[in-house]
C-alpha cells in the first residue's frame, strides 16, 4: 500500500515516514496540501494520505475537499490537535476515513492504517464474491465431514450468534473464521483479530478495552482498544482460552451486555459486535481446572462449530496437496511434482499438525527440492544411513530466515509474505532465536 504524509513539521515528517515505512508500506511525503495535490496527480497509486489539519498553505480540510472533488480514489485519514473535536467531525462529514489526535499515538496510527488496507482489500474482494460457493480463500475440501463444518460456518454467518471454533492446530479455525465474517452483513467493515498468545499478559486489558487518558502513568492520551474498533464488524479472539480470569470477567460483559468500558473510564459505551473464538483447548476442561470461567464458556458456546484434523478427513489430503504444490511452485518459481507413490504415503500419514504440517513439508520439498523425506509414511525422521532430516521447528526457522532475506528484515512484509500476524512472527522470532537486526542490518548484502 502505498501512503502520503502531508506535514509542515519536518521532524514530525520525518518520524511519521520512518515509522509508516517500517510497517512495510511505500511512503511519500509532502509538506504542504499543494504540493500533495501535485503529488497525487503524479502518484494514481496512492491508496492513503496522511494529513496535518493545520499546514500553511492549504490545510488539510481544504487538501480533503480537493481530493473528494477531483474523484481521486485514496482515503483520507486527517490529524488534529488534541481536544479539537469540531475539525474531527467536520472531517469526518467531509468523507475522511478517520482522524487521530495530537500528540500522534503511533500505535493507533497503525491500527488506522491496517483498518484502511483491510478494508479496501475486502471492498475488492465482495465485489466478485458468490454468496453460495463453499470455496473460500485457501478453503480446500473434498469431504463430507467438514463440507458439515462449513455449511454450519455459513448458517453462523447470516445473523449476529457468537461462534466458537474448536479443533487441533493447523485446522483451519482462522481461515473458517475469515469466511464467516466475509459471508456476514458485516462483511464491508474490517475484520479485526487478536491473537491472544501473542500479546503479554500485562497489555491484554488495554489492547482488548483501550484506556482513557490519564488512567495510569504513560496514558498520555485516550486509545481505542480492539473491541471499539470492531464495533459494527467482526472480531476474531484468536485462542481464547488464554486470556486471563480477571479479563474473563470483562469479555463477559461484552457478550451478556452488548458494552465495553475502557480502563479508567466510568461510562460503559454500547458496542454491536460479533464475536468468533477460537480455541485448541478442551474449554470444559479448563473450567473444571479452574482456569476458565463457566459463565464465559456458555456464552461463548452458543453456535459451536469443530473442525475435524486431517487424519479424519483424508480425502482432503490429495486436494490440499495439489493446491500447496501449484501455489508454491508459482510463488518461487518452481516445477516440483510428487509420483503416485509418494502421493499414496502422504496420504497414508497420520499428519499431528495437520493441514499446517503438510503446507510445511511441502514447502521444504519445492524449496529444497529434496525427496528423501518421503521415504517413510509414518516417520519422517527415518531415512537412508548418511542423510539426516531436518525437525519442524528447523524448517520452520529455516523458512522464517529465508523470507526475512528476501524482505531484507521488513516485519511487516515478512509477516505477510509468510500469511501471519507480525505479532506471531515477533514471538516465533523469539522462540527461534532469530536476530532481526541482523537481517535489518545486512538487508542489501544478502
Amino acid at each position: 500500500m502505498k501512503v502520503l504524509i502531508v506535514e509542515d513539521d519536518a521532524t514530525q515528517l520525518k518520524y511519521m515516514s520512518r515509522f509508516v515505512a517500517s510497517l512495510g508500506y511505500e511512503v511519500l511525503k509532502a509538506d504542504d496540501g499543494k504540493r500533495a495535490l501535485t503529488q497525487l496527480e503524479k502518484e494514481t497509486d496512492v491508496e492513503v494520505v496522511v494529513t496535518d489539519y493545520k499546514l500553511k498553505e492549504m490545510n488539510g480540510l481544504l487538501l480533503l475537499q480537493q481530493i473528494k472533488k477531483r474523484h481521486l480514489s485514496c482515503d483520507v485519514i486527517i490529524v488534529t490537535a488534541y481536544g479539537n473535536t469540531e475539525d474531527a467531525v467536520l472531517a469526518m462529514k467531509l468523507g475522511a476515513f478517520d482522524y487521530l489526535s495530537k500528540p500522534l499515538n503511533f500505535d493507533e496510527l497503525e491500527l488506522v492504517l491496517k483498518r484502511a488496507e483491510h478494508t479496501r482489500d475486502l471492498q475488492a474482494k465482495v465485489e466478485g464474491y458468490e454468496q453460495s460457493s463453499l470455496f473460500n480463500k485457501k478453503i480446500i475440501f473434498k469431504s463430507p465431514l467438514f463440507e458439515k463444518a462449513l455449511e454450519r460456518a455459513r448458517k453462523a454467518a447470516e445473523t449476529d450468534v457468537t461462534v466458537l471454533l474448536t479443533g487441533e492446530s493447523g485446522t483451519g479455525k482462522e481461515l473458517v473464521a475469515d469466511y464467516i465474517h466475509e459471508n456476514s452483513p458485516r462483511r464491508k467493515a474490517p475484520f479485526v483479530k487478536v491473537f491472544c498468545t501473542a500479546i503479554p499478559e500485562g497489555l491484554i486489558e488495554t489492547e482488548l478495552f483501550g484506556y482513557k487518558k490519564g488512567s495510569f502513568t504513560g496514558a498520555d492520551s485516550d486509545r481505542k482498544g480492539k473491541l471499539e474498533y470492531a464495533n459494527r464488524s467482526s472480531i476474531l479472539l484468536d485462542e481464547i482460552s488464554e486470556i486471563p480470569l480477571h479479563i474473563q470477567s470483562k469479555l463477559l460483559r461484552v457478550l451478556q451486555e452488548k458494552e465495553i468500558q475502557r480502563v479508567g473510564e466510568v461510562v460503559p459505551r454500547v458496542m454491536d459486535i460479533k464475536i468468533i473464538a477460537t480455541t485448541n483447548k478442551d474449554l470444559q476442561e479448563s473450567v473444571r481446572q479452574g482456569l476458565f470461567r463457566e459463565d464465559l464458556y456458555y456464552r461463548l458456546k452458543v453456535f459451536p462449530i469443530h473442525l475435524p484434523p486431517l487424519r479424519e478427513r483424508k480425502e482432503d489430503i490429495r486436494p490440499l496437496i495439489m493446491y500447496f504444490l501449484d501455489f508454491y511452485n508459482r510463488k518461487y518459481g518452481r516445477d516440483v511434482s510428487l509420483r503416485e507413490a509418494e502421493l499414496a504415503r502422504l496420504e497414508e500419514y497420520h499428519w499431528p499438525g495437520n493441514v499446517r504440517e503438510l503446507e510445511n513439508l511441502l514447502i521444504n520439498i519445492i524449496v529444497s527440492g529434496e525427496r528423501y523425506m518421503l521415504k517413510n509414511s509414518q516417520n519422517w525422521n527415518i531415512i537412508n544411513n548418511k542423510e539426516k532430516i531436518k525437525t519442524l521447528q528447523e524448517l520452520e526457522c529455516e523458512h522464517i530466515k529465508h523470507v526475512l532475506k528476501i524482505c531484507r528484515g521488513n516485519v511487516a512484509k515478512t509477516a505477510a509474505l509468510l500469511g501471519i500476524h507480525r505479532n506471531t512472527l515477533m514471538k516465533k522470532t523469539k522462540e527461534l532465536d532469530i536476530n532481526l537486526d541482523f537481517y535489518r542490518q545486512n538487508g542489501k548484502l544478502l
